[in-house]
This record gives C-alpha cells, sequence and structure tokens, in this order.
C-alpha cells in the first residue's frame, strides 16, 4: 500500500500560491559571509539553478558546477562572467541518473576541494511520458535523477562537508512531494507504473522520498556541525513544464514563478543566520514550511532510508 494519500495537483498548486502571497522577503542583513567558501551546486545549467549559481558567485563563493550538459553549462559560466569578472566557476561532468558518473564526479571533485561549505542538490528531473524510463541500472528514471543520485553524492562528499562544518546540505524538493503515493515494495512503479494526470506521480514520488530521507540524514548528523534542509522553490517556470500537457502548461503561464524568485528559496537555507541551527525541516516561501515535514511517519522514513541505501550500495 501507498505510505502517503496523495492531493489534488491543482489543489496543491492554488495553496502554495496563496503561500506566496504571504513570501516574506530575503533579509540581506542576516546572511552569513560567504566569500571564499566552497560551494557545489548542481544543475546550475538552467532555471533556479543557474539562478542560485549566480547569486552564490556574486556573494564571492566558488562555485563548483557540476552538470549533465556541459555544452549549456558552459554558456552560463560565460553569461555570469559577462556580469561578475571575477566570478569563480568550476564545471565537473554529472548525470545523476548514472550512478557510475555520480561516483565519478564525486571522486573528481574531492581531487580538487577538500572542503565543501554547502551542497545543493539542486538538479531535477520530470518527463511527464506515459510510459516509464529506466536506467541500466534498473532503477525508475525520476526515482534516480531526483533522490538516488543526489543521495549518492552527498555521502560521497560528506567527509568534505564535514570538514568544512558548520555546513550546510540543501535539497531542492517540491511541493509536489505532497501528491506521493510511495511504496517501498514498489519503490520502481514496475508494478504499477506511472500516476495522477499528465503522469506526475513519479516525479512526486521521487520527492516525498528525498523528504523521508532528509528528516533522518538531519538525524545522523547531528552533533556534526552538519546540518540538511529540505525546500520547494515555488511553483517556478523553469523549463520543466515544456513538454507536459495543456492544463500544466496554462497553470506555469498564470501561476509560475520566475527563476530568481526560486532561487531565493535556496539563499534562504543555504546562507542566512536564522536557519543556521535548524535541521530537517522543509521551507517554502522564504520561511519553515509548518507541516511541510512533521506529516512524514519516522518509522516509514527509516524503510524508505533502507531501500534508498540498499539501491546505492550503501549500507
Amino acid at each position: 500500500m501507498p505510505v502517503q494519500k496523495s492531493k489534488c495537483r491543482l489543489t496543491t498548486t492554488m495553496e502554495y500560491r496563496k503561500a506566496e502571497k504571504h513570501k516574506k522577503p530575503l533579509d540581506h542583513s542576516d546572511e552569513q559571509n560567504i566569500q571564499g567558501k566552497t560551494v557545489v551546486i548542481t544543475g546550475a545549467n538552467s532555471g533556479v539553478g543557474e539562478a542560485a549559481a549566480y547569486e552564490f558567485a556574486k556573494r564571492g563563493a566558488i562555485v563548483v558546477m557540476p552538470c549533465r550538459n556541459l555544452v549549456k553549462a558552459g554558456k552560463v559560466v560565460q553569461d555570469i562572467k559577462t556580469k561578475l569578472p571575477n566570478a569563480q566557476l568550476d564545471l565537473f561532468q554529472l548525470d545523476l541518473g548514472d550512478l557510475s558518473s555520480v561516483r565519478e564526479c564525486a571522486r573528481e571533485i574531492r581531487k580538487k576541494y577538500s572542503k565543501i561549505d554547502i551542497l545543493v542538490n539542486n538538479a531535477g528531473f520530470s518527463s511527464f511520458k506515459k510510459e516509464l524510463d529506466y536506467s541500466s541500472e534498473g532503477f525508475e528514471s525520476h526515482m534516480v535523477v531526483n533522490h538516488l543520485g543526489p543521495f549518492l553524492f552527498t555521502h560521497l562528499l560528506l567527509d568534505e562537508i564535514k570538514a568544512a562544518a558548520p555546513s550546510r546540505i540543501v535539497f531542492v524538493s517540491s511541493m509536489g512531494f505532497q501528491m506521493g503515493e510511495l511504496d517501498p515494495e514498489d519503490f520502481m512503479l514496475k508494478k504499477r507504473g506511472t500516476f495522477l494526470a499528465q503522469n506526475f506521480g513519479p516525479y512526486c514520488n521521487s520527492k516525498l522520498a528525498t523528504n523521508y530521507c532528509v528528516k533522518i540524514l538531519a538525524k545522523k548528523l547531528q552533533g556534526t556541525g552538519v546540518n540538511v534542509y529540505a525546500l520547494c522553490p515555488g511553483f517556478v517556470n523553469s523549463g520543466f513544464q515544456d513538454n507536459a500537457g495543456f492544463l500544466s502548461r496554462i497553470l506555469t503561464d498564470i501561476l509560475a514563478i520566475k527563476p530568481p524568485e526560486g532561487a531565493e528559496n535556496i539563499l534562504y537555507c543555504a546562507v542566512m543566520n536564522s536557519t543556521a541551527n535548524q535541521s530537517g525541516l522543509m521551507y517554502r516561501t522564504n520561511g519553515i514550511w509548518e507541516g511541510g515535514m512533521e506529516e512524514l511517519d519516522d518509522d516509514i522514513g527509516r524503510i524508505v532510508w533502507d531501500k534508498t541505501m540498499e539501491c546505492i550500495g550503501i549500507m
């Protein structure tokens, strides 16, 4: 049986837009100084990740950009350097859908950087296809790109993150986790297949799995000086919906915010003094999402954690 009842997508989107009306502006006076700090952010070649990479670079951080598409990422680097000639940007190849690529990327980063102050797991994937795709390792594409790959990447960089403590790990999740119907006995949806309108269910499941594991990881890292955050950047027009159905495109045109607005939520978790001593929580609209994590059962979380570790080969 699924571990969480799904919410209606339109209802979830409208609830979030209502919350957006009460969004608090970022208090830049509350920011920590990240000049010279090392920030690793995945998926910085477009959308929210690109906007966040620019903001980190503007604050003087060394921005490490593991990306799948290095051509697009190279253009982003050029754009940022045009605006910020002294920006320190470092590209690496990373395909989160291929766990061997995740291991190789982490290995290359560890060779160059002994400390990582902030890790932002931002890269994401949504296909809206009726037929599910599976990786060569047998993992459903949403689950491996959005959840398994980022957790393996995080695990492989943990020593460097701990070495920089106090440090932070940020997972870009989604309000879609509320619509997940995750079944640990059918983690890859090989029995059930896709579900929800526009085949949005597999994406939601991957984000629900991430939120469960964020709670567990935060507890495991207590006392290390490493804090863990999950956030929804908002309903962002980041290109995800380009291949979706008519309804999704209409909702995007009417309701979506721009990537720089979504990136504010990343900054809120990554650099604010007010969040420095928080861990294992969910955030949205530049604040804690009350109820965002509390509804997730810890016993189920441990089951999802164990399944995740089994899939990525960490036992």
